[in-house]
């Protein structure tokens, strides 16, 4: 990690966060706009602009966007993204702030030494239907997403679990034999991205996210990833920190409140 750039850090950060979501594009029932000034894709329950410069987007395509299926649009500002005066005035009158996020990454090779693995935590990747139901009942409880979205969530990512690919796995922590913490690894040009990292309000407070980091960053490793990248909200951050992740950027995502 040391070796690479902070900049170069922070630019596969924002890359694979894009590249993660715009796979959704290829699931069925999608829309996506994928352009070297724009992206943006909606995948139900996922509705999520991930990109923009300074070429200004026309209120008539925003409005789409808007009333697209499942969340209110998200509008997600990455280092690099460049907006008009117009859009900025766009963002403040019909927007709130929903969360800022820090860009982290490590080095796969060079990981802190690895904890003992706690007495009954147990780590796989999400195979089977009942493993996809509990991995998004976690998943819906621990981010707080509404109930309403697991049916959306279920046929979304059994299409990527059935899906023949070697880059999107889901992989879920169990703690005595019960679902704990899930999330999921993204490969893409050799960077592991993990994203949708949470635990069981249940289960918090016991070690079993560092377990899971732990196990998560050794199947990224057997895969020949190079760096490591997340997107931590501040109450993540000190986990990942403990691991070895490195901050190296600022996000912030915005949430569409309506005119």
């Amino acid at each position: 990690m040391t070796a690479k750039s902070q900049e170069y850090i922070a630019k596969i950060t924002e890359e694979n966060l894009i590249n993660h979501w715009m796979f959704f594009k290829s699931t069925q029932g999608s829309k996506s706009i994928e352009s070297d000034y724009f992206k943006h894709v909606s995948a139900n329950p996922y509705n999520r602009v991930l990109y923009a410069n300074q070429s200004e987007i026309e209120e008539s395509e925003l409005e789409k966007l808007l009333h697209n299926e499942g969340e209110p649009l998200l509008w997600i500002i990455g280092p690099s993204t460049k907006l008009s005066n117009t859009d900025k005035f766009f963002l403040e009158e019909n927007f709130n702030l929903y969360q800022e996020w820090t860009g982290m990454g490590l080095s796969v090779n060079h990981t802190k030494s690895k904890n003992e693995k706690r007495l009954g935590f147990d780590f796989k990747r999400v195979i089977s239907e009942t493993e996809l139901k509990e991995w998004i009942d976690v998943y819906v409880e621990g981010y707080q997403k509404p109930i309403a979205y697991k049916s959306a969530l279920y046929n979304r990512y059994k299409q990527i679990m059935n899906s023949d690919q070697d880059h999107y796995h889901l992989y879920i922590g169990y703690y005595n034999n019960k679902p704990a913490v899930v999330g999921s690894l993204f490969m893409n040009n050799g960077i592991a991205g993990l994203y949708c990292i949470t635990t069981a309000h249940n289960m918090r407070r016991k070690g079993l996210a560092t377990n899971y980091l732990n196990s998560i960053l050794q199947i990224a490793s057997q895969q020949g990833a190079s760096d490591c990248i997340l997107h931590a909200t501040e109450a993540g951050k000190h986990i990942y920190e403990k691991v070895g992740f490195i901050s190296n950027s600022s996000f912030q995502i915005y949430a569409f409140i309506g005119k």
